[in-house]
């Protein structure tokens, strides 16, 4: 993985990348801290532009860090066509909402593997040695985890699953470390990356490619899986997933002043990660079915 940790190291000599850095990279570089900007109390984000030779030289990383103790995370369903095909878009961004992001994975236009919504399991977990469990809202916080720990909190209301499992309690998942093993590690795409830190916060990262202007940004060009994987843990995550990504993968932020900033894509999705300042909502949130 020796490219992606020079992209990673040329991360860092641009000043933006958290306090300390793993082992058998000591000396390489310095970090500096993320230049994260607030947007609301909880709402935090950041852009770094990856620089160096390759591919990783082209990128773009979007971050956006929440705190789930300070805003309410739920889920939102949104299809067309009789629920066959996803509708949701940045553009569909609740007036309340300060943060969206598009959802776990999908499959014939519906949310692929386990989905809980308002306390109640609408679809069961699907099976693969890599599938994570992402819990929203829960008495303790949001969490990931294996899937196969089967562990929901009691009282969690809002969960989906999703894969590949790029970090699980700090760690690269094997699968990821040497080819043969039901991932391809060598695909190149825009990527949409969840982590949680250590703290109970949650990260954000969306990939977007830099140097070729406003319509190039959406190029399905990214880091590998492998690559993505050690760019969550360089920004000390302590467990992570990706979320669909290629021309699916979509933020949006909107602050206190209520202005909006969409880094949208082309393909809409049938499930979103909502974000609102204040108390837990108990309506239940499924548009166009």
């Amino acid at each position: 993985m020796r490219r992606s940790i020079a992209g990673v190291l040329a991360l860092l000599a641009a000043g933006a990348a958290p306090a300390s850095h793993p082992a058998g990279t000591a000396g390489a570089a310095r970090r500096a801290p993320v230049p994260w900007i607030p947007v609301e109390p909880g709402l935090d984000t950041a852009s770094v532009a990856l620089e160096g030779p390759g591919p990783l030289g082209m990128i773009r990383l979007v971050m956006v860090r929440l705190d789930p103790a300070r805003l309410t995370l739920h889920l939102v369903e949104s299809y067309h066509d009789a629920g066959t095909r996803g509708a949701w878009t940045t553009d569909s961004l609740p007036a309340a909402a300060v943060f969206a992001a598009n959802a776990g994975q999908f499959r014939g236009g519906v949310p692929w593997g386990w989905l809980l919504r308002e306390g109640i399991e609408r679809k069961p977990r699907g099976t693969g040695s890599l599938a994570m469990d992402v819990v929203l809202d829960s008495p303790g916080g949001a969490f990931l985890h294996a899937s196969s720990a089967g562990m929901v909190p009691a009282g969690a209301r809002e969960g989906f699953q999703s894969y590949p499992m790029l970090l699980d309690r700090g760690e690269v998942p094997p699968p990821l470390a040497a080819p043969g093993r039901g991932i391809d590690l060598e695909h190149r795409d825009s990527r949409l990356a969840l982590g949680r830190f250590e703290d109970g916060r949650l990260l954000f990262v969306l990939t977007r490619v830099a140097r070729l202007g406003e319509a190039g940004e959406r190029l399905p060009l990214g880091p590998t899986v492998p690559e993505m994987a050690e760019i969550m843990s360089w920004l000390l995550v302590r467990d992570a997933v990706l979320l669909d990504g290629g021309i699916s993968s979509q933020m949006a932020v909107r602050d206190r002043r209520g202005r909006f900033t969409a880094w949208g894509n082309w393909r809409p999705v049938p499930l979103a990660i909502v974000a609102e300042p204040g108390l837990r909502r108990t309506d239940r949130d499924v548009i166009g079915r």
